[in-house]
Protein backbone atom coordinates (compact mmCIF):
# COMPACT_ATOMS: atom_id res chain seq x y z
CA UNK A 1 0.00 0.00 0.00
CA UNK A 2 1.61 3.36 -1.35
CA UNK A 3 1.16 6.21 1.21
CA UNK A 4 -0.05 9.34 -0.26
CA UNK A 5 2.51 12.11 -0.47
CA UNK A 6 0.14 15.85 -1.07
CA UNK A 7 -3.61 16.89 -0.49
CA UNK A 8 -4.01 16.50 -3.85
CA UNK A 9 -3.41 12.90 -4.32
CA UNK A 10 -5.52 12.41 -1.28
CA UNK A 11 -8.48 14.20 -3.24
CA UNK A 12 -8.07 12.41 -6.47
CA UNK A 13 -7.92 8.88 -4.59
CA UNK A 14 -10.89 9.61 -3.19
CA UNK A 15 -12.01 10.63 -6.26
CA UNK A 16 -11.51 7.89 -8.27
CA UNK A 17 -12.21 5.49 -5.72
CA UNK A 18 -15.64 3.78 -4.29
CA UNK A 19 -16.43 4.60 -0.67
CA UNK A 20 -15.77 0.95 0.53
CA UNK A 21 -12.07 2.27 0.00
CA UNK A 22 -12.38 5.51 2.26
CA UNK A 23 -11.22 3.54 4.88
CA UNK A 24 -7.74 2.22 3.88
CA UNK A 25 -7.44 5.68 1.66
CA UNK A 26 -6.94 7.30 5.04
CA UNK A 27 -4.76 4.54 6.21
CA UNK A 28 -2.40 5.67 3.69
CA UNK A 29 -1.76 9.01 4.79
CA UNK A 30 1.31 8.89 6.48
CA UNK A 31 3.80 11.55 8.18
CA UNK A 32 0.85 13.94 7.74
CA UNK A 33 1.81 16.61 10.40
CA UNK A 34 2.14 19.51 8.12
CA UNK A 35 0.53 18.05 4.89
CA UNK A 36 -2.81 20.30 5.87
CA UNK A 37 -1.12 23.52 7.36
CA UNK A 38 -2.32 25.70 4.09
CA UNK A 39 -5.83 24.51 5.05
CA UNK A 40 -5.47 24.91 9.17
CA UNK A 41 -7.69 27.73 10.90
CA UNK A 42 -8.06 28.36 14.66
CA UNK A 43 -10.03 30.05 16.99
CA UNK A 44 -10.24 30.32 21.12
CA UNK A 45 -14.49 30.57 21.10
CA UNK A 46 -14.74 27.09 19.19
CA UNK A 47 -13.17 24.18 16.57
CA UNK A 48 -13.10 25.33 13.18
CA UNK A 49 -14.48 23.64 10.37
CA UNK A 50 -12.24 24.17 7.12
CA UNK A 51 -13.13 22.59 2.94
CA UNK A 52 -10.65 21.28 1.65
CA UNK A 53 -12.23 19.89 -1.13
CA UNK A 54 -16.18 19.64 -1.95
CA UNK A 55 -18.07 17.48 -4.96
CA UNK A 56 -21.42 15.78 -5.41
CA UNK A 57 -19.82 12.59 -4.34
CA UNK A 58 -18.31 14.12 -0.93
CA UNK A 59 -16.86 17.10 0.49
CA UNK A 60 -13.00 16.64 2.88
CA UNK A 61 -12.89 18.85 5.86
CA UNK A 62 -9.88 19.70 8.50
CA UNK A 63 -11.24 20.39 11.73
CA UNK A 64 -8.89 21.95 13.98
CA UNK A 65 -9.73 21.81 17.74
CA UNK A 66 -8.27 24.10 20.59
CA UNK A 67 -7.94 22.66 24.02
CA UNK A 68 -11.46 21.08 25.41
CA UNK A 69 -12.86 22.09 22.37
CA UNK A 70 -15.96 19.61 21.34
CA UNK A 71 -19.09 19.60 19.40
CA UNK A 72 -22.59 19.28 20.52
CA UNK A 73 -23.89 15.36 19.78
CA UNK A 74 -25.54 15.46 16.36
CA UNK A 75 -26.29 13.06 13.69
CA UNK A 76 -25.11 13.12 10.03
CA UNK A 77 -28.06 14.17 7.97
CA UNK A 78 -28.69 10.33 6.33
CA UNK A 79 -24.80 10.86 5.14
CA UNK A 80 -21.93 8.56 6.06
CA UNK A 81 -18.82 10.13 7.88
CA UNK A 82 -14.99 8.50 8.34
CA UNK A 83 -12.97 10.37 10.86
CA UNK A 84 -8.92 10.75 10.69
CA UNK A 85 -7.20 12.01 13.38
CA UNK A 86 -4.03 13.99 12.08
CA UNK A 87 -2.73 14.78 15.44
CA UNK A 88 -3.42 14.58 19.00
CA UNK A 89 -6.46 12.98 20.27
CA UNK A 90 -10.38 12.91 19.73
CA UNK A 91 -12.90 11.69 22.40
CA UNK A 92 -16.03 10.45 20.42
CA UNK A 93 -18.64 9.73 22.38
CA UNK A 94 -21.36 7.58 20.88
CA UNK A 95 -25.15 7.68 21.70
CA UNK A 96 -28.46 5.91 20.35
CA UNK A 97 -32.23 7.91 20.52
CA UNK A 98 -34.40 5.67 22.35
CA UNK A 99 -38.41 5.61 21.31
CA UNK A 100 -39.04 8.19 23.94
CA UNK A 101 -36.02 10.61 22.21
CA UNK A 102 -34.06 10.69 24.79
CA UNK A 103 -30.55 9.82 24.50
CA UNK A 104 -28.74 6.90 26.02
CA UNK A 105 -24.64 6.93 26.33
CA UNK A 106 -23.29 3.53 23.88
CA UNK A 107 -19.51 3.73 24.39
CA UNK A 108 -16.84 6.51 24.69
CA UNK A 109 -13.69 5.79 22.50
CA UNK A 110 -10.29 7.64 22.32
CA UNK A 111 -8.76 7.81 18.89
CA UNK A 112 -4.75 8.52 18.76
CA UNK A 113 -3.32 10.14 15.97
CA UNK A 114 -3.66 7.86 12.72
CA UNK A 115 -6.60 6.26 13.41
CA UNK A 116 -9.89 5.69 11.68
CA UNK A 117 -13.63 5.75 12.83
CA UNK A 118 -16.87 5.79 10.94
CA UNK A 119 -20.22 6.64 11.60
CA UNK A 120 -23.88 7.06 10.13
CA UNK A 121 -26.88 7.59 11.28
CA UNK A 122 -28.17 3.37 11.70
CA UNK A 123 -24.76 3.36 13.87
CA UNK A 124 -26.07 6.49 16.31
CA UNK A 125 -25.17 9.87 17.52
CA UNK A 126 -22.25 10.75 18.67
CA UNK A 127 -20.06 13.90 20.06
CA UNK A 128 -16.37 14.75 19.30
CA UNK A 129 -14.13 16.36 21.70
CA UNK A 130 -10.06 17.38 21.81
CA UNK A 131 -8.74 14.87 24.13
CA UNK A 132 -5.31 16.34 24.18
CA UNK A 133 -3.58 18.78 26.25
CA UNK A 134 -3.13 21.21 23.33
CA UNK A 135 -4.38 21.01 19.77
CA UNK A 136 -5.38 18.36 17.66
CA UNK A 137 -6.50 18.63 13.94
CA UNK A 138 -8.56 15.88 12.45
CA UNK A 139 -10.13 14.97 8.55
CA UNK A 140 -13.68 14.17 8.31
CA UNK A 141 -14.94 13.41 4.97
CA UNK A 142 -18.49 12.66 4.27
CA UNK A 143 -20.16 10.51 1.56
CA UNK A 144 -22.21 12.54 0.00
CA UNK A 145 -21.52 16.29 1.15
CA UNK A 146 -23.76 17.03 4.63
CA UNK A 147 -25.99 20.80 4.35
CA UNK A 148 -28.14 20.18 7.44
CA UNK A 149 -27.33 18.15 10.31
CA UNK A 150 -29.95 17.46 13.89
CA UNK A 151 -27.73 18.84 16.68
CA UNK A 152 -29.06 17.90 20.16
CA UNK A 153 -29.72 20.88 23.02
CA UNK A 154 -28.91 19.20 25.92
CA UNK A 155 -30.72 22.45 27.81
CA UNK A 156 -34.16 21.35 26.23
CA UNK A 157 -33.33 18.14 25.23
CA UNK A 158 -35.11 18.45 21.56
CA UNK A 159 -32.81 18.22 18.47
CA UNK A 160 -32.64 21.27 16.10
CA UNK A 161 -31.96 21.35 12.62
CA UNK A 162 -28.95 23.38 11.67
CA UNK A 163 -27.81 24.51 8.78
CA UNK A 164 -23.37 23.75 8.78
CA UNK A 165 -21.16 26.06 7.49
CA UNK A 166 -17.22 26.38 7.16
CA UNK A 167 -14.75 28.64 8.83
CA UNK A 168 -12.81 28.45 5.70
CA UNK A 169 -13.20 27.15 2.00
CA UNK A 170 -9.91 27.10 0.44
CA UNK A 171 -10.56 24.30 -1.81
CA UNK A 172 -7.80 22.79 -3.89
CA UNK A 173 -8.12 22.36 -7.50
CA UNK A 174 -9.59 19.12 -8.96
CA UNK A 175 -6.70 18.12 -11.12
CA UNK A 176 -7.37 14.76 -14.17
CA UNK A 177 -6.06 11.59 -13.01
CA UNK A 178 -3.81 9.67 -14.52
CA UNK A 179 -4.83 6.45 -15.48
Amino acid sequence: MNSLLTVQDLVNKLIESPKTEYTSILEQLKDCETLFSEFESWSEKKYTRNCIYRCDDFELILLCWEEGQKTSIHNHGGEECWLYVLNGKVVEHNFIQNSDESLTLVNTETLNARQVSYINDRIGLHRLGNGSTGRTMSLHLYAKPIERCDFYCEDSEKFVNKELKYDTFKEIEQTSVQS
